[in-house]
């Protein structure tokens, strides 16, 4: 959690445009990130009895774990038998099957999570880094996007308890099986997940902030849904546009920020530095 206020930001493709003129800044579930291993733990230990047991009566694990069995081949059944899949899974030979630990298992089980995870939760990702190459070639479409300069010390991003900066790691963070959802080392291990990236991400210098998505306004086009949180005008400080931005892109933001609501706005433009492999902002 940040210890002062301080300014983070947001790396936009020219469509950020939408959140001067809308107000809302989108937030994405899990489920929809670029990088694979986002919340995906090293499962390690032994899975209990009473999980199994319980593993085998749930409808929702046996869809996941069906469609992984089919295609490692370890059940022979058609497509269509998914009624007689539910009825083997029952079997002594099934709850061997599952006491092991299988590969097929930990790859359900991580399939679950992040699934459920997903309906539930939406992540406000953000940048200490403003003039980060990388993150403007990524995330701004080639530095023709621009950059939003939000504030930690106006809500949501003020509500400190939800605010977290990220931690860049080698491995994978550890689930045992063995940790029951309410003991300490599972609220632990669940902070840990939403915190801890690769540290090939480590460029990033990231902070998220999560949201329940219900509370998010949904957007729905293109058979595609997309979630929004809407913003008060005193959360944007900043906006930077990208070198190679167009007139279009920024005539729009200047629009925007002729709005009485956003006037206090600073806006810049980054610049190539003559000498170095360096990006500098002036002020536009």
């Amino acid at each position: 959690m940040p210890a002062a206020a301080m300014i983070l930001y947001k790396y936009c493709s020219p469509r950020g445009v939408d959140i001067l003129e809308s107000l809302r800044i989108k937030v994405t579930p899990p489920i929809e990130f670029n990088d694979p291993f986002e919340f995906t733990p090293q499962i390690v230990g032994t899975i209990p009895l009473q999980h199994i047991e319980r593993m085998l009566t749930d409808p929702a694990f046996l869809s996941h774990a069906y469609p992984v069995h089919m295609a490692a081949g370890t059940f022979s059944g058609s497509k269509t038998e998914f009624d007689h899949y539910m009825r083997e899974q029952k079997t002594s030979q099934a709850q061997e099957f599952l006491k092991g630990g299988l590969p097929i298992v930990v790859k359900v089980l991580r399939t679950i999570h992040l699934v459920n995870l997903s309906k539930d939760i939406g992540l406000l990702c953000l940048s200490e880094k403003d003039k980060d190459i990388l993150m403007w070639s990524h995330y701004s479409d080639g530095h023709t996007g621009l950059v939003v300069g939000l504030t930690t010390d106006h809500p949501p991003l003020s509500v400190t308890e939800r605010l977290w900066k990220v931690a860049y790691d080698s491995e994978r963070v550890k689930l045992d099986l063995a940790w029951l959802p309410d003991s300490e080392e599972y609220k632990q291990y669940t902070k840990e997940l939403v915190t801890t990236k690769s540290s090939h991400w480590q460029y990033e210098q990231e902070w998220r902030q999560f949201f329940p998505l219900q509370k998010c306004h949904v957007d729905r086009h293109d058979d595609a849904t997309h979630y929004f949180l809407k913003i008060q005008p005193q959360l944007i400080t900043k906006v930077i546009l990208g070198w190679r931005c167009s007139d279009v892109t920024e005539n729009s933001v200047r629009r925007a920020l002729t709005e009485s609501r956003l006037q206090h706005v600073l806006l810049e433009k980054t610049v190539l530095d003559e000498r170095k492999f360096e990006l500098e902002t002036v002020k536009v």
